[in-house]
């Protein structure tokens, strides 16, 4: 698959099955996000690779986060088997480099590397999808990260093989809806 086959081809999965991706694929996946854009060259990404009971074991600490005097009944159960959702699950952390690049445009660059991520995933036939939320703020999950003050999750992409029943093509958008002319001055 040519990388506009795979642009045009990816969207979110929300449940995926196995097989997952095997070794190599994964160590492509991540190369291709380690080719994303990054200014300055500060390679703020970091990546956490979560399979079998490892994202049971990884539930557990998002459950830990949870108060239970505020959450909805099932909330706990539900962090704590979130990450069942794939097969493989893939931490993406900003680990903020010193440097004079900011540390918004560091997390920008591993997002960059998120999207690269995805679109690779699907070139190599695999669904995906990168989920936030609760997880990616969760304390527990941080400090289980060892994340420093400056330092953030910026997403769990979720991989795997996608089920029958989600086998359909992603709706294509018409690019003239997002182009806005600048409302410039005169000249």
């Amino acid at each position: 698959m040519d990388a506009l086959d795979a642009i045009f081809a990816r969207r979110s999965i929300t449940r995926l099955v196995d097989p997952g991706p095997d070794d190599q694929q994964l160590e492509t996946m991540l190369a291709a996000a380690a080719a994303a854009a990054d200014h300055g060259e500060m390679r703020p990404w970091r990546f956490v690779v979560l399979t079998g009971d490892d994202r049971l074991r990884f539930g557990h600490v998002l459950a830990g986060s949870i108060d239970p005097e505020s959450a909805e009944s099932g909330t706990k159960e539900k962090m704590r088997t979130l990450l069942l959702r794939a097969p493989t699950v893939v931490v993406a952390i900003c680990r903020v480099q010193p440097g004079r690049i900011s540390a918004t445009e560091q997390r920008d660059a591993v997002a960059s590397a998120m999207t690269n991520l995805l679109v690779a995933a699907t070139a190599l036939g695999f669904g995906s999808i990168w989920r936030t939320g609760v997880p990616a703020e969760s304390p527990a999950a941080r400090a289980a990260l060892g994340l420093g003050d400056d330092d953030s999750i910026v997403g769990y992409a979720y991989l795997g093989s996608i089920p029958d029943d989600q086998a359909k093509p992603p709706r294509r958008l018409d690019p003239g809806e997002f182009i806005e002319q600048p409302p410039l001055p005169e000249s």
